[in-house]
Protein backbone atom coordinates (compact mmCIF):
# COMPACT_ATOMS: atom_id res chain seq x y z
CA UNK A 1 0.00 0.00 0.00
CA UNK A 2 2.96 2.27 0.17
CA UNK A 3 2.46 3.17 -3.94
CA UNK A 4 -1.07 3.88 -2.99
CA UNK A 5 -0.02 6.50 0.07
CA UNK A 6 2.35 8.14 -2.12
CA UNK A 7 -0.40 8.55 -4.91
CA UNK A 8 -2.50 9.80 -2.75
CA UNK A 9 -0.71 12.12 -1.12
CA UNK A 10 0.42 13.28 -4.88
CA UNK A 11 -3.02 13.90 -5.96
CA UNK A 12 -4.00 15.50 -2.68
CA UNK A 13 -0.87 17.82 -3.05
CA UNK A 14 -1.90 18.83 -6.80
CA UNK A 15 -5.55 19.47 -5.77
CA UNK A 16 -7.30 16.52 -8.15
CA UNK A 17 -10.32 15.59 -6.04
CA UNK A 18 -11.24 12.78 -8.24
CA UNK A 19 -8.22 10.93 -8.50
CA UNK A 20 -7.64 11.12 -5.07
CA UNK A 21 -11.42 9.41 -5.05
CA UNK A 22 -9.74 6.79 -6.88
CA UNK A 23 -6.77 5.77 -5.31
CA UNK A 24 -8.89 5.82 -2.06
CA UNK A 25 -11.13 3.24 -3.69
CA UNK A 26 -7.73 1.41 -4.41
CA UNK A 27 -6.65 1.92 -0.56
CA UNK A 28 -10.28 0.46 0.75
CA UNK A 29 -9.72 -2.82 -1.39
CA UNK A 30 -6.60 -3.71 0.13
CA UNK A 31 -8.71 -3.56 3.34
CA UNK A 32 -11.51 -5.31 2.12
CA UNK A 33 -9.50 -8.34 0.73
CA UNK A 34 -8.07 -8.57 3.75
CA UNK A 35 -10.82 -8.36 5.97
CA UNK A 36 -10.61 -5.39 7.23
CA UNK A 37 -14.31 -3.86 6.64
CA UNK A 38 -14.98 -1.54 8.78
CA UNK A 39 -11.63 0.49 7.82
CA UNK A 40 -12.63 -0.22 3.79
CA UNK A 41 -16.29 0.93 4.66
CA UNK A 42 -14.65 4.47 6.17
CA UNK A 43 -12.64 4.88 3.13
CA UNK A 44 -14.99 4.32 0.58
CA UNK A 45 -17.14 6.54 2.40
CA UNK A 46 -14.37 9.48 2.10
CA UNK A 47 -13.89 8.41 -1.61
CA UNK A 48 -17.61 8.31 -2.64
CA UNK A 49 -17.55 11.67 -0.82
CA UNK A 50 -14.69 12.70 -2.97
CA UNK A 51 -15.60 11.64 -6.54
CA UNK A 52 -19.10 13.56 -6.00
CA UNK A 53 -16.70 16.87 -5.34
CA UNK A 54 -14.79 15.97 -8.08
CA UNK A 55 -17.77 15.45 -10.49
CA UNK A 56 -16.64 11.77 -12.04
CA UNK A 57 -19.63 9.96 -12.70
CA UNK A 58 -17.77 6.90 -13.51
CA UNK A 59 -15.47 7.03 -10.55
CA UNK A 60 -18.39 7.51 -8.99
CA UNK A 61 -20.16 4.30 -10.31
CA UNK A 62 -16.97 2.20 -9.30
CA UNK A 63 -17.07 3.40 -5.94
CA UNK A 64 -20.66 2.61 -5.32
CA UNK A 65 -19.91 -0.78 -6.36
CA UNK A 66 -17.10 -1.53 -4.06
CA UNK A 67 -19.13 0.19 -1.54
CA UNK A 68 -22.05 -2.48 -2.08
CA UNK A 69 -19.73 -5.40 -1.93
CA UNK A 70 -18.67 -4.03 1.63
CA UNK A 71 -21.83 -3.69 2.77
CA UNK A 72 -22.96 -7.19 1.55
CA UNK A 73 -19.87 -9.01 2.87
CA UNK A 74 -20.60 -7.25 6.18
CA UNK A 75 -24.17 -8.66 6.38
CA UNK A 76 -25.51 -5.19 5.25
CA UNK A 77 -28.21 -6.55 2.33
CA UNK A 78 -30.60 -3.96 1.96
CA UNK A 79 -27.90 -1.14 2.36
CA UNK A 80 -26.05 -3.21 -0.54
CA UNK A 81 -28.60 -3.26 -2.79
CA UNK A 82 -29.14 0.23 -2.48
CA UNK A 83 -25.53 1.16 -3.63
CA UNK A 84 -25.73 -1.44 -6.42
CA UNK A 85 -28.73 0.34 -7.95
CA UNK A 86 -26.87 4.00 -7.99
CA UNK A 87 -24.17 2.13 -8.90
CA UNK A 88 -26.09 1.09 -12.14
CA UNK A 89 -27.53 4.02 -12.69
CA UNK A 90 -24.63 5.86 -12.93
CA UNK A 91 -22.94 2.86 -14.83
CA UNK A 92 -25.61 3.51 -17.26
CA UNK A 93 -25.04 7.51 -17.48
CA UNK A 94 -21.85 7.05 -18.42
CA UNK A 95 -22.87 4.37 -20.94
CA UNK A 96 -19.55 1.70 -19.29
CA UNK A 97 -20.77 -1.75 -20.73
CA UNK A 98 -17.66 -3.26 -18.39
CA UNK A 99 -19.12 -1.28 -14.83
CA UNK A 100 -22.13 -1.92 -15.67
CA UNK A 101 -21.93 -5.72 -16.08
CA UNK A 102 -19.60 -5.39 -12.91
CA UNK A 103 -22.03 -3.76 -11.03
CA UNK A 104 -24.73 -6.45 -12.10
CA UNK A 105 -22.85 -9.48 -11.41
CA UNK A 106 -22.04 -8.04 -7.82
CA UNK A 107 -26.12 -7.02 -7.49
CA UNK A 108 -26.40 -10.72 -8.08
CA UNK A 109 -24.35 -11.70 -5.96
CA UNK A 110 -27.08 -10.90 -3.15
CA UNK A 111 -29.21 -13.61 -4.26
CA UNK A 112 -26.60 -16.14 -2.71
CA UNK A 113 -26.43 -14.78 0.51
Amino acid sequence: TSFYQRSLAAWQRLGDTASTAHVLNCIALVHYYTGEYPQALVMLEDALARARKGGRLRIEALILGSLGDVRRDMGNLQGALEVYESALDAAHKVDDLGLTALTVKSDHALDKK
